[in-house]
């Protein structure tokens, strides 16, 4: 389903697309906690893990084995009723996030103001911010900054 039809059907069904928006925003933030619970060690909180398996099911429901020229590859049932088709590869990525072994790297930035969850992926995964440009910078010059009023 491209983002035309989608857009038509949802007009056609204004309240079946605000209940999906409903239900993609409780996913994400669904999602959040249980990846930031990880990252930071705290429990993990059932009602979202419940919410996340139960979206779960409904999207590998819609999932389908498909020929590709190197074997087999996941698709997703062609459903023109389904405004929630655009959740099922969402809860599939984290889902394969969540059983991977990347998500032992899985951090929360550093930053002061930022809550922002990352995939470490550097070499000795060191890394600290979600972004160097951003967090990173920001609190490179709190630092220079104190150390320069401790200075004089």
């Amino acid at each position: 389903m491209d983002e035309l039809s989608l857009r038509w059907r949802a007009a056609q069904q204004p309240a079946v697309a605000a209940a999906v928006l409903v239900r993609a925003r409780r996913l994400r933030e669904a999602i959040d906690a249980i990846l930031t619970a990880n990252a930071v060690g705290i429990t993990l909180p059932r009602d979202s893990m419940r919410l996340l398996n139960a979206e779960l099911g409904l999207a590998l429901a819609n999932a389908r084995l498909q020929p590709a020229t190197a074997g087999f590859a996941w698709q997703w049932a062609e459903s023109l009723e389904a405004l929630d088709r655009p959740l099922w590869p969402v809860v599939r990525s984290a889902a394969d996030l969540l059983t991977s072994d990347e998500l032992a790297h899985v951090h929360k930035c550093a930053g002061d103001t930022c809550g922002w969850l990352f995939v470490d992926r550097s070499r000795n995964h060191s890394r600290r911010w979600c972004d160097m440009n951003e967090c990173g910078n920001v609190a490179k010059v709190r630092r220079y900054r104190t150390r320069r009023k401790r200075e004089s």
